[in-house]
């Protein structure tokens, strides 16, 4: 059984991005997907949010990511005319559903400040959490910083990784089994001129190539619609529900795999593992989401402190004081948990593709 060389251009694709996002960040404000998805959302919600009802939520979540696929799918069919361009593109457009290096970036700021200056990190970490900062201790700061860091490994870094993954492993197992095999098929001369012509897409490689990028945006576009209405207030409660929902199944599998990712990175850290297993198992459910509090609270576990949102949550029991040098450890501890994401998640990836191609 052969599968086509372009099923591995999706891993090319996203190797690209992640190393586009970890050297030069975020694309610029004016062009970046998930700001026009915030500028989208609340032109709708506008009209939408007076409806009361649940519905509103899923009238919004539909228009919301039927605007953003259809514009992704006809940038990228664009795009396809080349396959230098649509690699180009294609990178772009990835690297916008995830965000490694602004992860780092913004607890390294507080970390920076917290010491010498409150005022300027209250003001930073307004930036990364919903609850008011104005009033928060250094140890409420740091608290809050960690909290967010380790919540957004699986939002922003492993949960949009893991959906673009998992519909190339999909499109993979599908060519196998239906024997796809295009570029010896009698059948479609295209693929014949796409041989002889490799700086072209033809209509059945852009199929193989897009969907694992749309996967991406679509997971991108339903975690907007949950961080900007997916609350629980008198406001959100109805048209959030639905959103909210949505994001809390794509997030079930990532989040607890990312768990348990941050356990194991914690012990090749030289942190305490089995207290960061323990705290996991025990306390991941005390947050509202049914997912972030796994991550968190393996964190909490492994730093050995307590992190809490007042009126909300405890993770964890107190241990050392939270300041600049846990948030670099937590910072730390982030990053081995991503690398481990990836080469489990590329490793696995390229093994089904040997076993895959040689059936």
């Amino acid at each position: 059984m052969f599968i086509h060389y372009k099923t591995m251009v999706n891993l090319f694709i996203l190797i690209l991005s992640i190393l586009m996002d970890i050297l030069w960040g975020e694309l610029p404000t004016s062009i970046h997907p998930v700001v026009l998805m915030g500028k989208a959302i609340s032109f709708f919600k506008v009209p939408l949010i007076t409806w009361n009802s649940k519905l509103s939520g899923l009238v919004l979540t539909i228009i919301i990511i039927t605007i953003f696929i259809v514009t992704s799918y006809l940038t990228l069919l664009i795009a396809s005319s080349s396959v230098i361009l649509f690699i180009l593109v294609s990178t772009l457009l990835l690297s916008a559903t995830f965000a490694i290096k602004s992860l780092y970036q913004s607890a390294c700021q507080v970390q920076n400040v917290l010491e010498d200056n409150v005022e300027e990190a209250r003001v930073l970490v307004s930036l990364l959490v919903s609850r008011e900062t104005e009033n928060l201790s250094k140890n409420e700061l740091a608290s809050a910083t960690v909290e967010s860091l380790t919540e957004n490994i699986n939002d922003s870094v492993t949960a949009p990784i893991f959906y673009v993954l998992l519909i190339g492993t999909l499109v993979m197992l599908l060519c196998a089994y239906f024997n796809i095999n295009p570029q010896y098929s009698p059948h479609n001369v295209k693929w014949l001129w796409e041989i002889k012509n490799p700086l072209t897409i033809s209509k059945y490689s852009f199929t193989l190539l897009t969907l694992p990028i749309l996967a991406g945006v679509f997971y991108r576009v339903v975690n907007t619609l949950d961080a900007m209405v997916g609350y629980k207030t008198s406001e959100y409660r109805m048209i959030g529900y639905f959103p909210a929902k949505l994001d809390d199944v794509l997030n079930f599998l990532p989040a607890r795999f990312t768990g348990v990712l941050v356990v194991i990175a914690a012990a090749i850290n030289g942190l305490d593992w089995r207290n960061s297993w323990k705290t996991m198992r025990k306390e991941a459910s005390k947050t509202s989401s049914p997912n972030s509090g796994f991550t968190m609270a393996a964190a909490a576990g492994a730093l050995n402190v307590q992190l809490e949102k007042p009126s909300a949550y405890k993770l964890g029991k107190f241990g050392y004081d939270l300041d600049g040098y846990i948030i670099k450890k937590a910072i730390l501890l982030t990053k081995i948990t991503i690398i481990l994401f990836l080469i489990l998640s590329f490793t696995m990836y390229f093994i089904l593709y040997l076993i895959v191609t040689r059936v």
